[in-house]
């Protein structure tokens, strides 16, 4: 049985700012990377983009263009982003 993979999720990147989320977040993939314990690691974290899209940020880091669309119930400005471009990015890793 091959190892499995780990996609740690985090509500922001470092590398843009951030506070102790981000940071724990990062520090943990990079642990995870970093154990050999995984057959692949991966990073996913949103900006405040508008357009919903995923894209490659560096090796295994991707960044998601997600904002909150409705402040009063926190919705995702791109709802069709969530089920369309999410689902394919995870079948895609």
């Amino acid at each position: 049985m091959s190892a499995p993979g780990m996609l740690v999720i985090a509500h922001g990147h470092p590398h843009f700012g951030g506070g102790g989320g981000e940071i724990a977040a990062y520090n943990a993939y990079q642990g995870y990377a970093a154990s050999g314990a995984f057959s692949r690691v991966s990073f996913l974290a949103s900006t405040s983009g508008q357009s919903g899209a995923l894209h490659r940020h560096a090796d295994n880091e991707y960044l998601w263009d997600q904002n909150i669309g409705d402040d009063f119930t926190l919705s995702a400005l791109h709802q069709d982003s969530l089920f369309h471009r999410f689902a394919s990015f995870l079948e895609a890793l």
